[in-house]
């Protein structure tokens, strides 16, 4: 069985109009097998929630992307705040870096019982 996985969770942290954008940006929205998405939420901690300036650089980061494939993404992503010399940015990728090896084991799972979907 298949969800949806918010890389940036709990929803009720992301309260401004660009947050909640952020939030639920198509690329940051990704699907995952129900009991690898629990797994994840049981063990790995919200990421700290960015600040305007990190969004609309994670943005940009986000359209320098063909498509949206979830391990890559995530990857991507993580790498862009790590080279940020900000201590709220490296915990950010850090946080990214835990919740990988969970979305690479959901895409492995979801893979061979079905395909999945790449935006």
């Amino acid at each position: 069985m298949e969800n949806q996985h918010h890389l940036f969770f709990n929803k009720s942290y992301y309260k401004s109009r660009l947050e909640k954008q952020f939030r639920t940006h198509s690329a940051l929205v990704i699907p995952m097998e129900l009991q690898v998405h629990r797994d994840l939420h049981a063990e790995v901690p919200p990421p700290p929630k960015p600040s305007a300036r990190l969004i609309y650089g994670a943005i940009g980061a986000l359209s320098t992307l063909d498509t949206f494939e979830p391990v890559n993404t995530v990857l991507t992503l993580s790498e862009h705040f790590l080279a940020i010399d900000n201590n709220l940015a490296h915990r950010i990728g850090h946080n990214l870096l835990l919740q990988a090896g969970y979305i690479q084991r959901s895409e492995e799972l979801l893979t061979t019982h079905g395909t999945i979907e790449v935006r």
